[in-house]
């Protein structure tokens, strides 16, 4: 197989703004090949030509075949062309579109058995997700004292909302590959246990997912 290797990536250009790294290959840029360098200028320059404000990337990094938006414009990379073996192409391995992260900030999560002014059109599964999260001994520290003296811990409260925000994502996410558009019922449960002198913070978010009709 061929692609577009890139070697160094320059500040402030399209690369580092999609998130690319030294080392990925480029096998295609906005729907066109690119097993050269030409190739992939000439797919550069027919998406700037389009009109187009973001384009898709198709990536081989870590032998994983991966899918990236970027914006339009120079990559802002040095890059050599090279043959390689292809990757077992495997889905799950994909990197989610710009339009699928979009579509999944806005699933629906309420702790309701419904949704005013929206019925439920099909009840797909039971969807959850969990996050824990490592509060290091300084933490542990700030709020151990915090307690004695008084008051509310700001270093406590910052993790948990960092715990709860990451498994909301992850249950819109399940709901989203099951083709839902909200999850009801949802449940949020907060539990924390030490090891040795670390402590950890578990959330667990849990509900239905649900394709809800249209207003």
């Amino acid at each position: 197989m061929q692609g577009v290797r890139i070697n160094i990536i320059e500040p402030r250009g399209a690369a580092q703004a999609a998130g690319l790294v030294p080392g990925d290959i480029i096998i295609a840029y906005n729907g066109f090949e690119t097993p050269t360098d030409a190739a992939l200028l000439s797919a550069i320059a027919a998406s700037r030509d389009a009109g187009a404000d973001k384009v898709t990337l198709s990536l081989v990094r870590e032998n994983k075949r991966i899918v990236i938006d970027a914006p339009v414009g120079p990559l802002g990379v040095t890059i050599s062309a090279v043959e390689f073996e292809a990757p077992e192409d495997k889905p799950e391995d994909r990197e989610l579109s710009f339009a699928d992260r979009e579509a999944i900030k806005r699933v629906i999560v309420t702790t309701a058995p419904s949704i005013e002014g929206r019925s439920v059109v099909d009840t797909l599964d039971v969807v959850s997700a969990e996050c824990v999260m490592g509060i290091n001994a300084f933490r542990d520290v700030l709020a151990s004292v915090r307690n004695i003296v008084g008051g509310r811990s700001g270093t406590m409260q910052k993790a948990m909302r960092e715990a709860k925000q990451a498994a909301m994502d992850d249950l819109r996410a399940e709901a989203y590959a099951l083709g839902g558009n909200a999850v009801i019922a949802a449940r949020i449960e907060y539990n924390e246990f030490s090891t040795g002198s670390n402590g950890l913070l578990m959330i667990a978010a849990y509900g239905t997912a649900v394709t809800l009709s249209e207003r």
